[in-house]
């Protein structure tokens, strides 16, 4: 076996121990191997948004006057993250090696050798880092937990091992 091994340092996942690996195979075998691993990290996130819809319920003030709030839903805090717009679900996005796309206003690329997962609703730092209105709820890294889900094991690694060797062959 080659050895590889991956790790996911802040918001970005490393190939370690490819350097045995000849470049003209590399050059093949990791763009199709990170399409592979990007494939199943996005099944992963987006089961991670797709929370159940939060309905709206009617509030009477003490004036009589009614109005519809959203619900807090049953699973606030954890995952599926509740949608209440879908936005955050609608707006995750991904890209595969050498590809780039601009997105709600955003431009995302990514490299020869990267894949890359993202999300440009305007709140999708809120919900991911726990911050503002999610504070009550904690961090919910969605796209990061993902990846660490799929990698559970050393899948990556095995992946990319897999696709190194296929390209040898």
């Amino acid at each position: 076996m080659l050895g590889i091994k991956t790790t996911f340092r802040g918001k970005k996942a490393f190939l370690r121990k490819t350097r045995r690996v000849p470049r003209k195979i590399k050059q093949k075998a990791i763009p199709r191997g990170i399409r592979r691993i990007v494939k199943g990290v996005i099944a992963l996130a987006l089961k991670n948004l797709s929370g159940p819809r939060r309905g709206l319920k009617t509030v009477t003030a003490k004036s009589g006057r009614q109005r519809a709030v959203p619900q807090k839903p049953e699973l606030a805090g954890g995952y599926p993250v509740p949608r209440v717009s879908g936005n955050l679900l609608k707006l995750l996005g991904w890209l595969y090696p050498g590809q780039s796309k601009t997105s709600n206003g955003y431009s995302f690329a990514a490299g020869p050798m990267e894949g890359l997962l993202f999300n440009s609703a305007e709140y999708s730092k809120i919900i991911s880092e726990g911050l503002g209105s999610s504070a009550d709820y904690g961090p919910r890294r969605f796209a990061a937990d993902a990846f660490e889900a799929f990698n559970a094991g050393g899948k990556a690694a095995d992946i990319m091992t897999e696709e190194i060797m296929k390209e040898a062959r």
